[in-house]
């Protein structure tokens, strides 16, 4: 049995990011991070392979998400969009406690 306060190692990771979903079935996870767009916030969806997650591309999105879930069934990624979000934007931190109201905004994945 391994001691109490042991850590496990870490074998991948990426950047910070506002929201992720998974479809390991297709062997990808989706992540969303943030971006500026002037002095709005606007979203970038980053596509990675399973279980390594090496980088596979990166899309630019109208918004930035709070919450992702993706049908392996359909390709469609479903996004709790934050389309007018109340951000604080500094060039040292980046995004710090988005928050705001949105949409439910519906992406077709089996374009990409």
């Amino acid at each position: 049995m391994p001691p109490a306060m042991a850590v496990p190692k870490v074998v991948a990771r990426i950047e910070p990011h506002w929201a992720i979903a998974f479809a390991p079935g297709k062997g990808e996870a989706f992540a969303i991070v943030g971006r500026a767009v002037g002095n709005k916030a606007a979203g970038v969806l980053q596509r990675y392979s399973l279980p390594d997650f090496k980088p596979k591309g990166s899309y630019l999105l109208p918004n930035l998400a709070s919450k992702a879930a993706f049908d392996e069934a359909s390709g469609m990624l479903y996004l709790a969009a934050l389309s007018k979000p109340e951000t604080l934007f500094t060039q040292r931190l980046g995004f710090d406690r988005a928050y705001g109201e949105g949409s439910l905004q519906v992406f077709d994945l089996n374009q990409i």
